[in-house]
């Protein structure tokens, strides 16, 4: 074991000798930065209680294999003859991404799905509602050549003072208008003391009989504006005559991610209580969560009252789009050279999750963070199974930079000690 650590150290660090010779290359000037650092000096501040960045050997970095294998170039502090002196992140940061959890009790999110769908029996009983293939996804899927080419267009920095929000609102382009009771479980999460007065701004999914599942950035827009509504059952916000059923509902408690640290954007998960018990009927049930990690749908579907386009307008109907699967690999070289304070580990393939479609044409943006990515239960009849949460973005509709979502299945363990703790 200790052979094969060696190794990859060793195998790390002719990489980033490698990289060193890239520092002459412009295009990589912004990626690969040189601190004029010595060794054992700190090279960059940790939040809360977390190590600091060290500027240690490159051979002696143990964080160094996961950055090159998630395609992050760190900082070079300086160099020891022909050694380079990397900026090293700790080990505590790393794990913290990755999310290590106590194994969950799983048997309780299938038993709660199980619980969720004779819902649909319940309510289509002498009635001709229909819940079966409510929707079909699109039948296109990756194939070998014809996936995404990131290099092919380089991309300038944002030239403003609100860049995190920007990064953060998420919209839905090239989406259809959802029929009712097709999305149950949708949220509209609002900000505003009272409902007379509330401005919507996020979505989010209804996973049980109290609690949405959300993006933590969800909590709060601006300084003073928190989440504390949530409106299920409608379809579009203005009208009253499209055949919808909403009731609105108080957020009493906002549980954040402890690892969510902005401007960070690992851990964008987040669970809101609302103050009384939500009245399950036709229009509005709750949706299943995916707990197995290794599975990847090819194609998604992401629900949401967003924009519909960059700088278009929010949308009044619910809209749902079909996005392919993003491989982390590729989906990092897209992040990789923008944000880099943001994305310190790059794309994490274990809490995040990159979809987009091929030509650019569909797309989450402003408005639906929060809201679920998910895709049609096959073992359920008029359910669906939750994936991933609209976390963040660059550019809305763009076949270069696919949409990021929090991988669900990641925080399984943490979902369930909250919610299902005394169940």
């Amino acid at each position: 074991m200790e052979y094969n650590n060696r190794s990859k150290i060793l195998l790390a660090y002719k990489i980033i000798c490698v990289l060193i010779l890239c520092l002459f290359n412009e295009s990589l000037q912004q990626v690969i930065k040189k601190l004029d650092l010595n060794e054992g000096e700190i090279c960059r501040k940790s939040q809360g209680s977390n190590p600091e960045y060290m500027c240690i050997r490159a051979e002696k970095c143990e964080s160094l294999v996961t950055l090159i294998r998630n395609k992050v170039y760190p900082d070079i502090c300086s160099f020891n003859v022909s050694h380079p002196i990397i900026c090293c992140p700790p080990i505590v940061a790393k794990t913290s991404i990755a999310n290590v959890n106590k194994k969950a009790n799983l048997s309780i999110f299938n038993e709660k799905c199980i619980k969720y769908s004779e819902l649909t029996k319940k309510f289509s009983k002498g009635t001709s509602i229909v819940f079966e293939s409510l929707h079909k996804p699109a039948t296109r899927t990756w194939t070998k050549t014809e996936t995404y080419n990131y290099s092919a267009t380089k991309y300038s920095d944002y030239k403003t003072e609100d860049i995190f929000s920007k990064f953060f609102d998420l919209f839905l382009v090239g989406g259809k208008k959802v029929t009712q009771m097709e999305f149950p479980h949708m949220v509209l999460i609002g900000f505003g003391d009272v409902i007379e007065e509330n401005k919507w701004g996020c979505g989010g999914s209804l996973i049980s009989e109290r609690w949405i599942l959300t993006a933590a950035h969800c909590y709060k827009i601006g300084l003073t504006n928190v989440a504390l509504w949530a409106r299920l059952g409608d379809l579009n916000i203005i009208s009253i005559t499209d055949n919808a059923r909403p009731k609105d509902y108080r957020i009493v408690e906002h549980v954040i991610h402890p690892d969510f640290k902005p401007p960070s954007r690992y851990n964008d998960i987040a669970l809101f209580r609302l103050e009384t018990e939500v009245e399950f009927n036709a229009y509005v049930r709750p949706i299943c969560l995916n707990t197995d990690e290794t599975l990847t749908p090819e194609v998604l579907i992401a629900t949401g009252w967003g924009r519909t386009s960059t700088d278009g307008p929010f949308s009044e109907d619910l809209l749902k789009v079909d996005l392919n699967f993003v491989p982390a690999s590729q989906c990092n070289a897209s992040y990789a050279s923008d944000f880099v304070e943001h994305l310190r580990f790059g794309i994490s393939n274990i809490t995040m999750i990159c979809a987009g479609s091929i030509d650019g044409s569909k797309d989450t943006c402003a408005g639906d963070s929060g809201g679920p990515l998910q895709i049609e239960n096959v073992e359920n009849s008029g359910m669906y199974t939750q994936f991933g949460i609209t976390s963040f973005g660059k550019y809305c509709g763009d076949k270069y930079t696919p949409g990021v979502y929090t991988k669900v299945s990641n925080y399984i363990p943490w979902i369930e000690k909250i919610v299902w703790s005394n169940s």
